[in-house]
């Protein structure tokens, strides 16, 4: 693992920057590094979507079920421990407004997925 998430080693030793992607929105807190090595983890990206109430979390994951490997984790979930209750008929009609900012959400999850990948080919994808 490098210690600058920007760059990445290449076969010839030297550092090769590979620039973050442009996002199409705002994801707070975004990019971060902070790790948890009693969870063992570092959590590299975190996103909500707050019309939809889902989470989004990427990370580098070395505690894993079954046989241990170091792996990169991409997961979303609902947000806590959210639902959706409608209690009149418009309501799914307003979240349905919201969908175009839901497509530009995923869309940068997406991108994101696929600049990690790049910036740590040398980890698997973990699968459930």
């Amino acid at each position: 693992m490098k210690d600058n998430p920007d760059t990445n080693t290449s076969s010839s030793g030297t550092a090769t920057p590979i620039p973050r992607p442009r996002l199409q929105l705002d994801h707070t807190p975004g990019f971060v590094h902070e790790e948890h090595t009693d969870q063992g983890d570092i959590v590299l990206f975190r996103s909500t979507q707050p019309d939809f109430k889902l989470d989004f979390q990427a990370d580098i994951s070395w505690f894993t079920e079954g046989d241990p490997q170091t792996a990169l984790s991409f997961y979303m979930e609902p947000s806590g421990s959210n639902c959706w209750q409608f209690t009149d008929p418009d309501q799914p009609c307003d979240l349905a407004d919201h969908c175009g900012e839901l497509e530009r959400w995923l869309d940068d999850i997406g991108t994101v997925c696929e600049y990690l990948q790049r910036l740590h080919p040398e980890l698997p994808v973990l699968e459930c």
